[in-house]
């Protein structure tokens, strides 16, 4: 079994009570001699008092049991050192008298024939004292004498040994995957001086994530944590009352006696910090003071002048940049990790960019995680209000919010100007973004020439893999206008929430582009291929799964106005990819050329498969412009969209509710009750999941679109106490997460006629049997039956039965 540190009680230790835990002396904590290090290194000790753990060893109190000199180098696993809490001096030498592989302590031992017990008359200590110096010269047996053994459980095993099988439930589980995620079973075990550091971690990890025990398995029928220390049954290990199960362990974690009270131990980091490899920022002031001194580290400093790869923890607060040392510039590969709890909000505060990753130094990838990126100004460039990344090298936005960024740029010239945008994000290398919200960044763009393939207020993605997942862009907007009568074109522009140029790829999964805008007025000779109020991408590919494009706007203002509009997604020259994907509510209006409200492809193909265009307008074809090869079970609202799948429903009212929040990550647009779109998509090719993260399918069939609707799943089972005039009608119902009610229907035949009263199934999202007992039957007649199951979200008949 692999050993622990002293200082933090590993779960077997948790798991034993007084009984057992009389057993362990100790665990494993390196020599300081070995290391070369002072004796009476103050350390485990320090440790021991900062976590009050002096208590939970044991070893302070008499009924704990005293401590006995002994050396030995019998099986059972040696302990180098152990600091004894009675007078704070390491022992020498010493082991596990009975390993927690399931031997009982030898009687000898632990109270047996030749080994003194303490005196349960004695004060607090004192026995102990006068038992120590008992023991034979030089201190060579070293033993933890206990309570009296317990007694083996009736399938004859010691406690110990169901205590640690008990270790396999909540708490030994997760601590157990902590360790299996950072573990390479090709690489050798992790070196001694690593077992203290991993304990401290153990314990932290238990405090910050306390795993609860179901009221059935708790003694006093309450929630609380699970340490082990109980067997199933909810019997303390040693077998006696509740009173008796080590409450100073339960205290460690914030609960004592079953009872749940707030934490109030202090995780105080001694020698190993909570990270070893991580610059901590420790003050919101933004300095450049030429290193990242322990105390007194600014985010800047951190950035400047840590190590590559470095990881920077910065706590929770408003850091704003100072106009004199300007952006953020990032020049190797790191990772920034914002607080877990409260913003951590970085601010230009409108004098510049907050984030600049250039491609000088040494670039590598670089994560931003749990950060708000807020005021920043691309300082007349056009490039990358909030975050410029120009490294080439992979960016990854982890739960980050980019908001009320802008990238604006004015020239009066006649030049090109090209590739420009990026209000929230410019990234020309692989960008991911997960769990994040890019919202309410701008771009305005006058230029006096010609004006090429810029825009993408929320995000600018040009060349490298762009991926999002579970993530919102929403309430961008882009202005471009020529400056001055007889400027040159405006041209292949927009993307009011994404421009995507020339990408290999670009993913979207569980994410929600929404009420992006994207306004153009026209230059001389006039504007035209541009649109795209939500999405704009140009010679490339982009795949969307499970995600919303809802309420965007594309306005396009010129006396002439071709090939513009796509108020959802305007694809040109691309391969553009929807599966189960909702696109309604977008808009492409003011001119004779704009058309395509959810969708215009302009070359390159679209394929859809069970995806819904709804309620979209433009001046010309309301949904779609440019056909859509169709893999079947698509829904059209209007018949723009040119599908001839299977399955495909054509002029068909979808019934979607508004776009907000009903579960999950991401807004997301609910089909409403008797919705056509729900049970209509079949099961080939079905994703496992909704937007939402709700399992499909919920019926028979999956649901076109985005959404999977809450509808219960009700079967008709065989009827029982079948009699005469009488019968039992039996089914299940599978409420879904929403209040559902049911009833069964009966009659003669196929039409039933008959019907009981409606009865609740609850709100669950498992299974349940229901069941009505029916009399007043005709005696010797056949009668059909059925389930109904209603909830908000729709209707469902079980399968006739007779």
């Amino acid at each position: 079994m692999e050993k622990e540190a002293v200082g933090v009680p590993s779960p077997v230790q948790a798991c034993l009570d007084r009984g057992e835990r009389g057993a362990l002396v100790g665990r494993e904590l390196e020599a300081p001699r070995r290391a070369g290090a002072d004796a009476h290194d103050p350390r485990p000790a320090a440790l021991l008092h900062a976590l009050k753990l002096d208590q939970a060893a044991g070893l302070e109190r008499a009924e704990r049991g005293v401590v006995a000199a002994r050396r030995t180098n019998e099986e059972g696993g040696r302990l180098r050192t152990v600091l004894q809490v009675l007078d704070r001096r390491p022992l020498a030498q010493a082991e596990v008298v009975a390993a927690a592989d399931g031997r009982a302590p030898r009687g000898r031992e632990l109270g047996g024939e030749g080994e003194p017990h303490a005196d349960p008359r004695q004060p607090a200590g004192a026995g102990a004292r006068r038992q120590h110096e008992r023991q034979p010269a030089g201190g060579r047996r070293a033993v933890l004498v206990g309570q009296p053994e317990p007694q083996p459980d009736e399938l004859g095993r010691h406690p110990a040994v169901e205590c640690r099988e008990r270790l396999d439930q909540p708490l030994g589980r997760e601590l157990a995957l902590l360790r299996e995620r950072d573990h390479d079973a090709e690489q050798p075990p992790p070196a001694e001086r690593d077992h203290q550091h991993r304990a401290h971690s153990d314990l932290g990890h238990l405090a910050r994530n306390p795993v609860v025990e179901r009221p059935s398995e708790s003694p006093r029928g309450r929630e609380r944590l699970d340490l082990g220390d109980h067997r199933a049954d909810g019997r303390p290990c040693a077998g006696r009352s509740g009173s008796t199960r080590r409450p100073e362990i339960r205290q460690l974690v914030g609960v004592r006696f079953g009872r749940t009270v707030p934490l109030t131990v202090v995780l105080v980091v001694l020698a190993v910090p909570a990270d070893a490899s991580a610059s901590q920022v420790t003050k919101t002031a933004d300095t450049d003071d030429g290193n990242c001194a322990v105390g007194n580290c600014s985010l800047r400093d951190a950035v400047k002048y840590g190590p590559a790869n470095d990881v920077i923890s910065v706590p929770a607060g408003t850091y704003h940049l100072s106009p004199a040392l300007g952006e953020i510039q990032i020049e190797h590969g790191l990772t920034i990790n914002g607080a877990v709890r409260g913003p951590t909000i970085v601010t230009a505060d409108g004098g510049h960019r907050v984030v600049e990753i250039p491609n000088t130094g040494a670039p590598g990838p670089v994560t931003l995680r749990r950060l708000e990126v807020t005021g920043g100004n691309g300082e007349q460039t056009g490039l990358g209000g909030g975050i410029y990344a120009n490294s080439g090298m992979l960016l990854t936005l982890d739960h980050v919010q980019v908001t009320g960024n802008n990238a604006d740029y004015t020239n009066f010239t006649t030049s090109l100007a090209t590739e420009l945008g990026g209000g929230g994000v410019y990234s020309d290398g692989p960008l991911t973004v997960t769990g994040s919200t890019i919202d309410h960044n701008t771009i305005n763009m006058h230029q006096g020439g010609r004006l090429l393939a810029s825009g993408g207020a929320g995000i600018y993605a040009l060349g490298g893999a762009l991926t999002l997942t579970r993530t919102e862009v929403r309430d961008n907007s882009v202005s471009l206008s020529a400056a001055e009568a007889g400027s040159f074109e405006v041209e292949k522009n927009g993307g009011g929430g994404i421009y995507a140029l020339g990408l290999p790829s670009a993913t979207l999964d569980a994410s929600t582009i929404a009420g992006n805008m994207v306004t153009v007025f026209g230059g001389d000779p006039n504007p035209h291929e541009s649109g795209g109020g939500g999405i704009y991408t140009l010679f490339g590919n982009i795949t969307a799964t499970n995600s919303t494009l809802a309420g965007n706007t594309v306005q396009v203002y010129a006396p002439m106005l071709p090939d513009s509009g796509g108020g959802g997604l305007y694809t040109e020259e691309s391969s553009a990819t929807l599966r189960n994907a909702t696109l309604a509510d977008n808009t492409a209006t003011n001119g004779a050329y704009n058309a395509g409200g959810a969708l215009y492809r302009y070359g390159g193909t679209v394929t859809a498969r069970a995806t819904i265009f709804a309620r979209n307008t433009a001046d010309t074809s309301a949904n779609c412009l440019g056909d859509v090869s169709s893999q079947g079970h698509n829904l059209d609202s209007g018949n723009t969209c040119g599908l001839t799948g299977p399955g495909d429903k054509i002029s068909t009212n979808a019934l979607l509710g508004p776009l907000a929040s009903n579960g999950g990550p991401t807004r997301t647009l609910a089909l409403a009750k008797g919705s056509p779109a729900i049970n209509a998509a079949g099961l080939s090719g079905c994703p496992a999941t909704d937007q939402r993260g709700h399992s499909r399918p919920r019926g028979p069939a999956c649901d076109i679109g985005a959404f999977e609707a809450d509808v219960p799943n009700a079967a008709t089972l065989k009827a029982k106490s079948v009699k005469a005039k009488k019968a039992k009608l039996r089914a299940t119902v599978n409420p879904n997460g929403v209040a559902t009610k049911y009833r069964f229907e009966f009659g003669k035949t196929k039409a039933y006629g008959s019907k009981t009263t409606l009865k609740t199934a609850g709100a669950g999202s498992l299974p349940i049997a229901v069941s009505i007992a029916v009399s007043k039957l005709k005696s010797g007649t056949t009668y059909h039956y059925r389930v109904v199951a209603i909830n908000a979200s729709g209707t469902t008949f079980g399968t006739d039965r007779k």
